[in-house]
């Protein structure tokens, strides 16, 4: 503290009192300026991601409607009294009889898809070779797994999802047992496909980041529904970018899946350097004004000084002049009014 009041003291009382004054001022106000800032900063982002986290939550429920609408589409599918006649019918004894059952199982796929693609496999598919054939050329080939689970269901539908090499995207399969409705004994299994880019419809990313993408998980994380189709089976985030994105989920009432929103973290940065160069600016220009208020006051206080110091110089020169009438009541005026009546006592002497 002593080597600062030393070096201080070679100046001038001007720059001493600017300087301490400019010091105790611009701290206050750097801080005030970085901690607005970060409280800016913070709530840039706290706002970001509830903005992401409500544009999943809306997407999710279209995503929800979507799935729903589709089991409720199974439901037409085995209330049918149509199909279950079809299935109820004993295998075909010839070629002509399964010709008969591909027209009318045709006709009733037709009328009950929808907007989707149904396929319909009786229980006893190895008596309809015909039929399988055609399956075949279709969107969808079935597997025995398929036809367990859903035999292990009974009734209930589960979701599935398969890459389509086709078209080099993933689809999505409910898959549900048909039962009868006279005994509910199984008949068929049914299988809807719901191909990738009707649930990349139902998306609708945030306007104001463009750049966000809406991606659909398993429990795992791993992808299933993605911007870019090619991602299908990937891990949603490598561990190394993590760090890069901000998050935002909801888990689906369906399979375990989930709804992930991913914004890139430099969008944000974007509106945070805005608000930086914003702070930056403000700051410059309160300690620019601040300083230029401190000078004003230094100069008050110091200017005064000064002609004090030139007047005592004539005083050794012997010019006994009083200070110029002074309009101050504070301890420089008394001081100068000190001065001026020193000059005149010093004058009263010497004429004396």
């Amino acid at each position: 503290m002593n080597g600062t009041n030393g070096f201080l003291r070679r100046f001038p009382l001007f720059y001493q009192m600017l300087f301490v004054l400019v010091v105790t001022v611009s701290i206050p106000i750097l801080a005030l300026g970085y901690l607005s800032y970060e409280r800016s900063r913070e709530q840039i982002e706290e706002v970001a991601y509830v903005f992401l986290a409500d544009n999943v939550n809306q997407n999710a429920g279209r995503v929800e409607r979507l799935l729903h609408d589709v089991q409720q589409r199974s439901e037409t599918v085995i209330a049918s009294a149509e199909l279950q006649a079809i299935l109820a019918s004993p295998p075909p004894d010839s070629i002509s009889d399964e010709l008969d059952f591909i027209r009318h199982m045709n006709a009733a796929i037709a009328e009950l898809s929808g907007p989707y693609e149904l396929y319909i496999y009786p229980v006893d598919l190895e008596y309809y070779p015909n039929y399988n054939n055609l399956l075949q050329y279709h969107q969808f080939t079935p597997f025995e797994t398929m036809f367990a689970r859903a035999a292990e269901l009974q009734g209930r539908g589960y979701w599935m999802h398969r890459w389509n090499d086709r078209w080099q995207a993933p689809d999505f399969i409910f898959v549900r047992q048909i039962r009868s409705l006279d005994d509910f004994e199984p008949v068929g299994v049914m299988a809807i496909r719901v191909p990738h880019f009707m649930f990349r419809d139902e998306l609708i990313g945030p306007s104001l980041y463009p750049r966000a993408e809406l991606i659909m998980t398993e429990a795992d994380g791993t992808v299933l529904l993605h911007p870019e189709a090619a991602e299908y089976g990937n891990p949603i985030l490598e561990a190394s970018e993590e760090a890069d994105y901000m998050h935002a989920s909801v888990d689906l009432h369906t399979e375990g899946w989930a709804l992930s929103i991913l914004l890139p973290k430099a969008d944000i940065m974007a509106t945070l350097q805005n608000v930086k160069r914003f702070t930056i600016g403000m700051v410059a220009v309160s300690l620019l004004f601040m300083v230029v208020l401190l000078l004003i006051i230094a100069r008050h206080f110091t200017n005064p000084i000064k002609l004090i110091i030139r007047y005592m110089k004539k005083v050794q020169l012997g010019q006994l002049e009083p200070l110029p009438a002074q309009q101050r009541y504070d301890e420089i005026g008394e001081w100068m009014n000190g001065y001026n009546m020193m000059i005149e006592s010093l004058r009263m002497q010497m004429d004396a």
